[in-house]
């Protein structure tokens, strides 16, 4: 984990509660947002190991919002994924959720997972 990001993590556990937030991990699914933003995905299961050892009740909240975080915000701007196959394929299939959810704790098994994802949907055959 870089500097900036223990930094913004410890900061995050430290101060979960922005009125603007609409939760109290609302914080955390920020910093999410943006290392997705800045393609640092595998620092993400470092965020929430950390973030949850101090709030464990957020842990099942946290692992459902992954996918979406991951779609809106790194999925997107990947140049080497076709993101109209991906629709098609996350149309298909609810597993690539599930296994992303299952592995949002651990960065190997994320970053791989993720790579999975973009390969087999790259594969897809997107039919009009």
């Amino acid at each position: 984990m870089d500097e900036k990001t223990f930094l913004d993590t410890l900061n995050v556990i430290l101060d979960p509660g922005n009125p603007k937030d609409t939760s109290p991990s609302g914080a955390v699914i920020e910093l999410i947002r943006s290392l997705c933003k800045e393609s640092k995905v595998k620092e993400i299961p470092n965020v929430l190991n950390k973030y949850c050892k101090v709030y464990p009740s957020a842990a099942g909240f946290l692992r459902g919002r992954i996918p979406a975080l991951l779609v809106e915000n790194y999925f997107i701007i990947r140049e080497d994924l076709n993101f109209d196959n991906f629709i098609q394929y996350s149309l298909s299939s609810n597993s690539w959720k599930d296994e992303i959810q299952s592995n949002a704790f651990s960065s190997e098994a994320l970053v791989a997972t993720i790579e999975n994802i973009i390969t087999e949907s790259n594969k897809f055959e997107v039919s009009l």
